[in-house]
């Protein structure tokens, strides 16, 4: 079996560490696999040339199915498909792409080019369903996350660093991370708040995280390294409230054994729930009582996490969401 797995552009983001780990793993158990982007260098191309580049290079590597990775990619895999391919398009956004009626007519045009579409979520799928009378045959398939995420050994008499793994974009809030900051300050939280994760391009969102930041806010790039960070790290503060609720940044928290900081709107996954505190989620004063929780109960919160920790790594481990995925071609052929 040959899997080509379709992506924008190599950058750092979730889909494409889930892709790494998927491609890795196939490639580890005799299947075929490899990435190819629209756009495999930092200038994009246009739209005809990513449509017949990508054509000429599925047919090339004969891809038997075609795992294409997020809105972008789906359009331009399905017009692009050799007749020997099938598309499977993977939806990654917590946020819905079909609000717009000229979109949802392009993608009910291209359902007769799509074997199956696969969500990361359960309530990412019906959102999707909910656009269309007729969708392909779809399946939920939560995200994956590498082995290199586990607790720390040594123990922090008190918290001191809240981190946030994320692009800097609209959706995950960059200027109400500033805000809980800015509180926790002015209240004499002896906490450092920390951004990793690229800039979003757009200076109306990036001067969140650049810009005016309280002494105990850091924006400290972007990262190819997640376990490290949150290994030196306390709490995970999640300000997005559109997350899927198998999102990595979720997982890989859960499974380093960190307390976390969510919003209210998100749907976790059962697993995670033990390591959550919940706090309203346009409310930043509800978000530092969360933080004070956490702090007053340390003790507590951090066993709780750790303690949760095995059951995400197995639940969630990227092998296990891989032979998901090949079972399911398998069983699409």
């Amino acid at each position: 079996m040959r899997v080509a797995h379709i992506l924008l552009s190599p950058r750092i983001g979730g889909a494409e560490q889930i892709v790494a780990g998927l491609n890795e793993h196939f490639n580890e158990v005799g299947i075929e696999s490899k990435v190819f982007y629209l756009d495999p260098s930092a200038k994009k191309q246009g739209r005809l040339r990513r449509l017949f580049s990508l054509r000429r290079q599925l047919i090339e590597f004969d891809a038997e199915h075609v795992l294409a990775h997020s809105f972008l990619p789906s359009i331009y895999s399905r017009l692009a498909r050799p007749r020997s391919s099938s598309v499977h398009y993977v939806l990654h956004s917590a946020s819905d792409d079909y609000r717009r009626v000229g979109l949802q007519l392009i993608e009910r045009l291209l359902h007769v080019r799509t074997k199956s579409v696969i969500a990361v979520d359960a309530k990412q799928l019906d959102v999707y369903k909910s656009h269309f009378k007729h969708t392909p045959k779809s399946v939920v398939i939560n995200n994956g996350i590498s082995a290199v995420f586990f607790p720390n050994e040594d123990e922090r008499i008190r918290p001191k660093t809240v981190v946030t793994i994320a692009r800097v974009a609209n959706q995950k809030r960059p200027d109400f991370w500033v805000e809980v900051a800015r509180l926790a300050e002015t209240e004499g939280f002896e906490l450092v708040f920390e951004w990793w994760g690229p800039l979003s391009g757009d200076s109306s969102v990036d001067k969140f995280v650049l810009l005016n930041l309280p002494a105990n806010a850091h924006y400290m790039g972007p990262t190819l390294n997640p376990e490290r960070v949150l290994a030196k790290s306390d709490i995970s503060f999640v300000t997005s409230n559109r997350e899927a609720g198998s999102s990595l940044s979720l997982l890989e928290a859960a499974a380093a054994g960190k307390p976390q900081l969510c919003s209210d709107q998100l749907t976790l996954a059962s697993e995670l729930t033990k390591s959550v505190v919940r706090y309203e989620s346009i409310n930043p004063d509800s978000a530092l009582n969360g933080l004070k929780f956490i702090c007053e109960n340390w003790v507590e919160s951090s066993a709780n996490a750790k303690s949760n920790a095995e059951l995400v790594s197995q639940t969630f481990g990227v092998k296990r969401t891989a032979e998901l995925y090949a079972d399911w071609l398998r069983h699409s052929s």
